[in-house]
């Protein structure tokens, strides 16, 4: 093996491994990321590496090759510089191919992004995560407790309207101190501390006990993520809140028509105005795909 081959085959090697490197950590930091970004960010990855392997290591082994054979085949040439230096002008000349291995990527990369599209390790995150909602919504007897604490004569919804304004006072916001995890709502209502997610979660639990159907909605907003709860408002399309019910809120809740249902969202509208819903939660914990 000559020492271009050589070179080739070291260069080649290295190239595969911090290609694979830089493209698996791509991957990893487009997590959470529309597919348009990881597009974007495999193609540049792909064109720079494929770039730079094909205009810095392909004119190297070039001028080793050339070596090589000059003085495999010519050898007087090695005494004559006029010589020497015409046929290194003339290799000067000679364009290097950037553009075929680039090519190839950006078609396997067009055939992957489909597929990170339809299937990402995020949606698996997610799933998990959804997996939490039906154990922290497991211990109702915190739920009734807080609702018999109430005064009596309340309806279901002055109720909810009193839990809206009870969070809105008491609850302090406490990031989860690694990944996002739904606690316990009974440790919420006891604590009032936790992430948006927990919030909501206590928020579902009373819509629950009080025979609402209740969820939890997910938003993104570039890097920036939200939950809320909704609870089902009327299961055909309203554009108002009926007359005298929206003060009763405060301004802590507003309505929504999703799929010709209208939706509760127990959140100022200013606050979720921001954020694009992704996903919703539901309370058996199914991870449903918001619809576009």
């Amino acid at each position: 093996m000559s020492k271009a081959q050589r070179l080739g085959s070291v260069l080649g090697t290295i190239y595969l491994v911090v290609s694979a490197v830089l493209q698996t950590g791509a991957i990893l930091r487009i997590l959470g990321e529309p597919p348009w970004f990881a597009a974007a960010l495999l193609a540049l990855g792909f064109f720079s590496m494929n770039l730079a392997v094909s205009l810095f290591a392909g004119r190297a082994i070039f001028e080793l090759d050339t070596q090589e054979k000059l003085r495999n085949y010519w050898p007087p040439l090695e005494a004559e510089p006029a010589q020497m230096s015409r046929v290194e002008e003339l290799r000067k000349r000679i364009p290097i191919p950037a553009g075929r291995v680039t090519l190839l990527g950006l078609v396997l990369l067009a055939g992957a992004t489909p597929f990170l599209a339809m299937r990402s390790p995020e949606c698996e995150t997610l799933e998990s995560f959804a997996g939490e909602l039906p154990v922290a919504l497991s211990d109702s007897d915190a739920v009734r407790s807080w609702i018999a604490s109430q005064p009596a004569g309340l309806d279901k919804g002055q109720l909810i309207s009193r839990i809206l304004i009870d969070l809105q006072k008491t609850w302090r916001h406490r990031l989860d101190p690694g990944e996002d995890t739904i606690q316990p709502v009974s440790v919420s209502l006891r604590t009032r501390e936790g992430d948006c997610e927990d919030r909501a979660a206590v928020i579902v639990a009373i819509a629950r006990e009080l025979g609402f159907h209740g969820r939890i909605a997910l938003g993104e907003a570039g890097a920036r993520g939200h939950a809320w709860a909704e609870i089902l408002f009327e299961t055909r399309p309203m554009g108002r809140l009926p007359p005298g019910t929206e003060p009763s809120f405060g301004g802590l809740a507003h309505l929504v028509t999703r799929n010709e249902e209208t939706w509760l969202v127990c959140e100022p509208r200013a606050s979720v105005a921001p954020f694009h819903v992704t996903h919703f939660i539901e309370v058996d914990g199914r991870l449903v795909p918001a619809e576009k």
